[in-house]
Parts: structure tokens; sequence; C-alpha cells
């Protein structure tokens, strides 16, 4: 799946740092375009669950990963909102593939925050290199990510797992490629670099999304 961390890539490269001194208006704009998309179409289909069984498009038979799908009950539709609204999770299978939206709402807001206060301390201390902090904030994350990761576990706050903190480490990269002015690469240094991930990626397997689409 190389296209989503393409995704979020494009998605730190595409960053504005006027957030950087307002940002409420960053959290706004990941709220509105991100949070509100998830939540709107998943409550929608979740209210049009029994419905769509009622007319045999969901069968009690058969379904996703050969798994059949039964009418909720009043309690289900209950449990299910309160996960789409304050989780993301839990969206009905007629939506599809809407977990890159929770990852890319939580990674840009942990790479936005992180990201900040390592520029305020940064020039605290007089060093102003934005490039060194969103590299540094990178690192970070794919610590974090590696760590969950190996223990096969996520955050209970919120249910995050290891592939939030893998989306904010590419929205980090991205961003440092943004500071840096990379808008060609070099094929030799391409290579170089395809060459060493080919042989680590094996030693650090990381699931991005459902293995499903592994």
């Amino acid at each position: 799946m190389f296209h989503m961390p393409l995704f979020f890539l494009v998605s730190g490269y595409c960053f504005k740092e006027k957030y950087y001194s307002c940002p409420h208006t960053f959290v706004w704009k990941r709220i509105k375009g991100l949070w509100w998309s998830f939540v709107k179409w998943s409550l929608l289909f979740l209210f049009l669950h029994n419905t769509l069984h009622e007319i045999n498009i969901y069968s009690d038979n058969y379904g996703y990963l050969g798994n059949g799908v039964h009418k909720y009950s009043q309690s289900e539709i209950i449990g299910h909102s309160k996960s789409i609204i304050f989780l993301m999770e839990g969206s009905d299978g007629m939506v599809g593939g809407f977990w890159f939206l929770k990852s890319l709402f939580f990674g840009s807001l942990f790479s936005f925050f992180l990201l900040l206060f390592l520029n305020r301390i940064a020039v605290y201390f007089g060093y102003g290199k934005k490039s060194v902090t969103a590299f540094a904030g990178g690192g970070i994350f794919l610590v974090c990510c590696l760590v969950l990761n190996i223990v096969h576990d996520t955050l209970t706050v919120l249910h995050i797992s290891p592939n939030i903190f893998l989306a904010a480490t590419f929205f980090c990269i991205g961003h440092f490629l943004a500071i840096c002015k990379v808008k060609t690469f070099n094929i030799s240094q391409s290579i170089i670099t395809f060459i060493i991930m080919s042989l680590v990626a094996p030693y650090f397997i990381i699931e991005i999304g459902n293995p499903f689409y592994e």
C-alpha cells in the first residue's frame, strides 16, 4: 500500500507554515475536512443499516471477509454512533475504507503540535532551522510507531494505533521535503534509498489499515 504513505507525505508537503501562528485555524480545518467527513457519511450509513438489511443489500450469511451482517438493535446503533463520533471507528461496511481519515486526522494534529513545540524550543535556544525540527519530529513518531508495533498494542485513549504514528511520520517527512524545497529526486540517491529500505523493511513490518488490503 505505497499510495497511503504517499498520501500522508503529500499532506505534509502541502502543509502551510502560516498555521503555526494560528493553531486554531489548522485544528478547525482538520475537524471540518477530516473528522466531519468521516462522521457524516458513517452516521448516514449507520442509520440506513437496517433499511439496507431489509432490502437484502446486507445479508446474514454473506458479507465482508465472508462474515454475515445482522440487523442492529437500538443499543448497537447508539454504541456505533459513539465510536464514530468520539473514536472515528465503527463505520458501516458500505462506507468503505475510511480508516485513513482517522490516521490523517490524528497524525496531522500530533505532527502539528509536536512541530509547533519543537520550533518554539528551537527559537528559545536561538536555533531557527525548521528542517531539523521536522526531521526530528518524524524520527520521534517513527520510534513511537515501532514501539507500539513491536508490543502489538494501541493507546487506550482514542484507540491510537501504530498506523497513526506512521501517518505522523510521513507527514513530518513531507513537511521536511517542503522546507528543503525538494521538487525532484536524484536517481542515484533514490536507488540507494530504495536498496536500504528494501533491506531494512522486512525487520520492521507495520500494518497499514486493514490486513485484508495488504
